[in-house]
């Protein structure tokens, strides 16, 4: 990439907590307070990604987007219905693999983690950004920058340097971007950045019950 992305990128960070949801009011508890600020690959179904794989392709993704951004907290027709999908997966998934409460938590995790995720890649696309690249740009980071990643949802200009030229070594092509298109793209690394930390925890937290 011939021009450094020198700037830090933050994100929301989502609360934490228990219960199986029902209601949209129990869904959006449930969700807007489980383990740490995750979700993950949306696709093939393991247990940890359960949550995400069972919801009907025909959800809106943009509405499951929103709801992300919004912790949770419907405000529209579309985002309702998205709400019931992911209350309606979250019960089956429970049910199909015996949860309880932490696995429940951190499968959850994994979602938000991967919608989030899932939206920074679609933001990179015309720059030919996919989401498994997010991979190589969190092992791009030093052990500092992953850990200052952690604790402050921040990252370095050096680490978003680090993380574009490794998407760049998986196929993207940044060009060299100025201005505001340099902070949409570098905004959007790092939300992908905390995506793909969110699923990793998440995947380690299901795994540690």
């Amino acid at each position: 990439m011939r021009n450094a992305l020198l700037f830090a990128a933050t994100l929301c960070a989502f609360s934490s907590a228990p219960a199986l949801a029902q209601s949209d009011t129990q869904v959006r508890e449930t969700i807007g307070e489980s383990v740490g600020d995750a979700t993950g690959r949306i696709g093939a179904l393991t247990p940890v990604s359960c949550v995400g794989a069972s919801i009907p392709p025909s959800t809106d993704r943009d509405a499951l987007f929103a709801l992300v951004r919004k912790n949770f907290t419907p405000e529209t027709d579309e985002e309702q219905r998205a709400m019931r999908a992911v209350g309606a997966a979250l019960q089956s998934c429970r049910g199909r693999f015996g949860w309880g409460d932490a696995r429940q938590n951190a499968a959850l995790a994994y979602f938000r983690g991967g919608l989030i995720r899932e939206q920074a890649a679609s933001r990179l696309v015309d720059y030919g950004v996919t989401v498994d690249q997010f991979e190589a740009a969190l092992e791009a980071l030093s052990d500092a920058d992953r850990q200052r990643l952690i604790d402050e949802a921040v990252t370095s200009g050096s680490a978003m340097t680090a993380a574009a030229r490794a998407l760049e070594s998986q196929g993207a092509a940044f060009g060299a971007p100025q201005g505001e298109e340099l902070q949409r793209i570098g905004q959007a690394i790092g939300q992908g950045l905390i995506g793909e930390l969110a699923t990793n925890q998440a995947e380690q937290a299901y795994r540690g019950h």
